[in-house]
């Protein structure tokens, strides 16, 4: 874990232990380190993904949404990047309720190769940032392994 992700995967640990006092100040503070390095690192798209994740997590849905364009245009023509924007536009627009773009993105990242930690059905059964869309049929389709 590098320390970009260091508060946001501690206060999303809390939040899965239901300390959501703590899990929000850790969010705060990981939003204001990862803005201030942001701007100090303006092409720096490795502080975008964890930036965009953490004001989503604290409701700042206008500025989650412009900083998401933002790493969007970032990583165009950069493979790699692309599949971790698309990861994050899945989690956010999940998080946001916005079923129909969260369900679209990740249609997006599980149909391409990745090399960093894959988006797969286990795991979308599994992370709590895809709760919104439980239940949804499409959602539930693309949760089944395609290997059984």
């Amino acid at each position: 874990m590098n320390l970009n992700n260091f508060f946001v995967e501690r206060a999303d640990l809390q939040s899965m232990a239901e300390n959501e006092a703590e899990a929000r100040a850790l969010f705060e503070r990981g939003r204001d380190m990862l803005e201030k390095m942001s701007q100090q690192q303006l092409g720096n798209g490795e502080l975008l993904g964890p930036l965009i994740y953490t004001l989503a997590r604290l409701g700042e849905r206008d500025k989650a949404s412009r900083t998401l364009d933002k790493y969007t245009k970032l990583s165009t023509g950069d493979a790699r990047a692309e599949a971790l924007v698309e990861d994050t536009r899945a989690r956010v627009m999940a998080l946001f309720g916005d079923q129909d773009r969260a369900i679209a993105s990740v249609e997006r990242v599980l149909a391409k190769p990745c090399d960093n930690t894959p988006l797969t059905p286990a795991l979308l059964r599994l992370a709590p940032d895809f709760d919104s869309l439980r239940g949804d049929p499409r959602f539930e389709n693309l949760c089944q392994d395609s290997t059984k």
